[in-house]
């Protein structure tokens, strides 16, 4: 068992918002603490802009599997992380000892536009996500 605090990053997929919350994590904090990312309605792969957009700052993310919250309800989660804006507490329920945080960011899978217009939208979601990750890494493990 790990003496690292367990951060459980979720969102409603599990395919984007999460995947690349959990990157920015284990990219920033890698040797002090342990991430794991969970939806209540995990889609199939993770979104494959996200990956992209990832992979422009050097984070590789194209081996995460999106999964259901109930994959880690045996866990000790010490923080839960919820980045989706939509209401969905279902999955909230199964980790009542966690500390939860809402650090909600829009969903990038639903810009229209050109594709360069929604790969915009993502990078700037991942920007956002890199930047709420480290204050939150910085707040909560001083």
């Amino acid at each position: 068992m790990s003496s690292k605090p367990v951060v459980l990053v979720m969102c409603i997929g599990n395919s984007c918002r999460s995947q690349m919350a959990a990157g920015w994590l284990r990219h920033f904090g890698a040797d002090r603490v342990e991430v794991l990312g969970a939806g209540s309605k995990p889609s199939r792969a993770v979104a494959s802009r996200a990956v992209l957009v990832m992979d422009e700052v050097g984070i590789d993310i194209r081996g995460n599997v999106p999964v259901h919250h109930s994959a880690h309800a045996a866990r000790k989660v010490d923080h839960a992380i919820v980045v989706c804006r939509e209401s969905d507490d279902g999955c909230l329920e199964s980790f009542g000892t966690a500390r939860f945080h809402k650090l909600p960011v829009p969903d990038p899978g639903h810009v229209e536009g050109t594709e360069e217009e929604i790969l915009q939208a993502h990078r700037e979601v991942r920007d956002q996500l890199r930047d709420s990750m480290s204050r939150f890494l910085e707040g909560v493990l001083r």
